[in-house]
């Protein structure tokens, strides 16, 4: 005879009770872990979304975009970091906005400091970099780099922080020293910025080939959007210093920028530059229908492109008032260019005067012009005006007067 024991009442009672609250516990941890992940995908798609908004110029999108995550998740590293990256885009897009800048630095200030790693160091460089107070920023960037010394994207932002210097050399150097790091399998967005940074540092040293092999292995290692965007920039800049009056380069050069036009409508360079390439080619319908499309800005070089193709149209009186607007815009221009981009600029626009006021027969203006060109680039001025038949009057005025 087989005898059944049962539990009693009162451990059936506790037993009941205990599976009860395992099974609560359960539930919460299912659910906490449900929200969790909710929540990490909603960060995770609102710096997708932020990051398709800065591409395509709408910094003012992604910010909202940003803020409000952020109010859920003040403290979420990933979201305050790209608040404060994308103040700073829309700080240099600004032609370098102090006040957005500041706001991405005290964007950064609510970090509490055992988030201060070496992504935090780097991008506080960067917010005084859109500040212009480089020498802050390269101090920044020397702390990222005691964290991590071998990090390359750090590297590229003192390369970068370096040229605006206008030490170029040592800008070189750190380049080079951020290439030893990366191998040739490695893939990224580092990757791809230092190879396109190199790409155009060959093209300004005419090494046409070469920044054509950099924009190969940059285009092979991009990943992201804006990497993707940079690299076409890259080989649209290429093109464009190659043609050298080619139709059938001209043509491919602007077939590159159209493909930035694609991704960003209001990238107010690229409609400058395909208004010049079209200007090269003598297609000056095509080149004011561009330069027309940014008719509002005061940027100095659309300006200058205008005043260009009004030359072409024989409207100096236009052309020469459009000009001293441009010039007038060169003082507040803060880190919008480098200082060498600069001066090259200021040096166009002023040999660009010089020749409208000859046509206009106003010799004493033409000869300030002149002087205010070599002032700013003595050797890009001296070249233009003696290799480039464009300047011949000019070169006929400076004979004169000697």
């Amino acid at each position: 005879m087989t005898h059944q024991t049962s539990a009693s009442p009162i451990v059936s009672s506790r037993m009941s009770k205990i599976s009860a609250r395992v099974i609560i516990i359960a539930a919460i941890f299912v659910v906490a872990g449900g929200a969790y992940s909710v929540e990490r995908y909603r960060i995770s798609g609102a710096l997708r979304n932020a990051e398709v908004f800065v591409l395509a110029g709408e910094h003012k999108e992604a910010e909202k975009t940003l803020r409000m995550v952020l109010r859920r998740h003040p403290n979420s590293f990933a979201v305050r970091m790209a608040l404060a990256e994308t103040l700073i885009a829309d700080a240099n897009a600004k032609g370098g906005d102090r006040a957005l800048a500041a706001r991405a630095r005290e964007t950064l200030a609510y970090m509490p400091k055992r988030q201060y790693d070496e992504t935090f160091y780097r991008v506080l460089g960067e917010a005084y970099v859109a500040e212009a107070r480089y020498q802050t920023a390269l101090s920044y960037f020397e702390k990222s780099l005691s964290i991590d010394s071998d990090n390359p994207e750090t590297l590229l932002r003192v390369a970068e922080t370096l040229d605006e210097l206008g030490d170029y050399d040592s800008a070189f150097s750190v380049r080079t020293r951020a290439e030893t790091l990366v191998s040739d399998d490695t893939k990224g967005d580092v990757a791809s910025a230092l190879y396109t940074q190199l790409a155009a540092v060959a093209i300004v040293g005419r090494k046409y080939d070469e920044a054509g092999v950099m924009l190969k292995k940059a285009d092979a290692r991009a990943e992201g959007r804006e990497a993707k965007f940079a690299v076409i920039k890259g080989f649209a800049a290429l093109e464009r210093e190659r043609s050298n009056g080619s139709a059938d380069a001209t043509k491919k050069a602007i077939e590159y920028y159209q493909k930035i036009l694609l991704l960003n409508q209001k990238h107010v360079p690229a409609h400058v530059n395909i208004a010049a390439l079209y200007l090269s080619i003598d297609n000056i319908t095509e080149a004011r229908k561009y330069i027309k499309k940014v008719s509002t800005s005061d940027d100095p070089e659309a300006l200058f492109v205008g005043a260009r193709i009004l030359f072409r149209e024989k409207k100096y009186a236009e052309a020469l008032t459009v000009l001293q607007f441009a010039a007038s815009r060169l003082d507040a221009m803060q880190n919008e260019r480098n200082s060498q981009e600069k001066r090259v600029l200021a040096a166009k626009i002023f040999l660009e005067t010089a020749l409208v006021d000859v046509s206009l027969k106003n010799t004493i203006g033409a000869e300030i012009a002149i002087q205010n060109a070599e002032r700013e680039e003595p050797f890009y001025t001296i070249n233009q005006i003696t290799s480039n038949i464009r300047f011949l009057p000019v070169l006929a005025l400076i004979a004169k007067r000697q």
